[in-house]
């Protein structure tokens, strides 16, 4: 029980600095694996989140035919991603991967969730000449 009480202390230090930038350089001040993969699912949360309230917020127009189209667009888009990038991809293999992107350098700067879709396309099957381009881009516009 001591150690529940101190691993959650530490979590709502961690987590609770509202100033914070989360990039490399914030991920590798967390030694924790287990603090590592509830952040990821606090990630993962948000994105569903996110999802549902832009769904709910399309609930009053349910019987205009364009609404109708554009929420079928987002749901099937959605789902299309998570299937082809989160699906059969573990939070080990994810935190491996931004443990292995932010062991660079020259990586630090780029924020938690850019680093979370690089990592997910070059598991999913992106190709290394491709995804050096992105990695290139989030490098650019990190700093």
């Amino acid at each position: 029980m001591r150690i529940f009480i101190i691993t959650f202390l530490l979590t709502m230090g961690l987590f609770a600095q509202e100033n914070v930038r989360r990039d490399g350089n914030w991920w590798r001040t967390i030694s924790n694996y287990d603090l590592k993969i509830i952040y990821l699912k606090g990630i993962m949360d948000g994105a569903d989140l996110g999802y549902d309230m832009v769904l709910s917020g399309l609930e009053n127009y349910s019987n205009d035919k364009n609404e109708v189209k554009f929420r079928l667009r987002i749901t099937t888009g959605y789902h299309k991603y998570m299937d082809k990038y989160f699906l059969n991809v573990s939070y080990g293999q994810i935190i491996d991967g931004l443990d292995t992107l932010y062991a660079d350098y020259k990586n630090r700067k780029i924020l938690i969730y850019n680093g979370i879709e690089l990592v997910t396309k070059l598991i999913s099957g992106m190709s290394s000449e491709l995804y050096n381009k992105f990695l290139e881009l989030d490098r650019k516009y990190s700093n």
